[in-house]
């Protein structure tokens, strides 16, 4: 039985990285001053130079996770056309999505109580959840059935490593991870953090430096102590801050050579939670 691979927008893949892999996206909502938008359409890509202009304009921008009628609008053709359904979703410790489509896929059960209709909670957020679910295309493609690959995914999900730090923490304090005095205190003293995403999918914080230059050696030192082959797989997010990124890729390719490197924008679901500045580190790992 052929089957398709599902995601959603906070997987950050491009229309054209969807297509090659036939992967399916189900789109995440934000508000901004009450108005709503899809974080993914692909005839009407989200202008991520305007949504992070709102954001440093002050403009307050609240996310939602995906909706029943979303989900169903994208898995019912597929099903009518005869594929089955492995989505695999961002992290149920960062979103209500994960329980949403829960439910949701629950229902299509028994509507198609022939098919398989899977769903995997990947603990992995932004490009780490693009990296792996790439990565689960490319077993795909090798031949996995969808059972094999399920297993797959479940078998690999925590090793996906996740390491990043923001420019400025009052998007941290407003999304409820860093309490105002907090923010206050270390924006004006230079301090970065560097946090990561836990076996659990939970956003830690596992250290605090002085100066951006300096957390993003401590991302390195992160990637050099755990990555799981000599020449890793790199996948890099930023939100508007390409001289980060750039010094990142120096700092990396100083200490090690690198198999595979892509780059991309940070979407508007997780941006709005860390901000204009976020520089985020994505590769496979022996372990978190």
């Amino acid at each position: 039985m052929p089957y398709r691979i599902l995601t959603d927008s906070c997987a950050n893949l491009t229309n054209a990285q969807t297509k090659e892999n036939n992967i399916s996206i189900i789109p995440l909502s934000f508000n901004i001053e009450d108005k709503q938008y899809k974080s993914y359409d692909e005839n009407s890509p989200v202008d991520l130079s305007v949504f992070y202009e709102y954001m440093l304009e002050g403009k307050r921008i609240f996310t939602s996770c995906a909706n029943r009628e979303d989900i169903f609008s994208v898995m019912r053709p597929l099903l009518n056309a005869g594929e089955d359904i492995l989505y695999i979703c961002f992290s149920s410790a960062l979103s209500a999505t994960f329980d949403a489509a829960g439910l949701a896929l629950a229902d299509l059960r028994r509507e198609y109580p022939n098919r398989k209709i899977y769903i995997v909670d990947s603990r992995c957020a932004a490009l780490g959840e693009g990296l792996f679910v790439t990565l689960a295309a490319r077993q795909k493609a090798a031949g996995l059935d969808i059972d094999a690959l399920r297993d797959w995914c479940e078998a690999n999900k925590l090793r996906v490593c996740h390491w990043f730090t923001v420019s400025d923490l009052r998007y941290l304090k407003q999304s409820g991870r860093l309490g105002n005095l907090a923010a206050a205190v270390a924006n004006l003293l230079g301090i970065k953090p560097v946090l990561h995403v836990d076996d659990e999918g939970r956003l830690i914080s596992m250290h605090k430096v002085r100066g951006v230059h300096r957390a993003i050696g401590r991302m390195v030192d992160q990637l050099e102590a755990t990555k799981s082959d000599d020449a890793p797989i790199i996948w890099i997010n930023d939100a508007r801050a390409p001289e980060l990124r750039d010094a990142l890729i120096t700092e990396i390719k100083s200490r090690m050579p690198i198999a595979e490197l892509y780059t991309g924008e940070l979407d508007p679901i997780i941006g709005a939670h860390s901000g204009p500045g976020t520089l985020a580190l994505f590769f496979l790992g022996k372990e978190r």
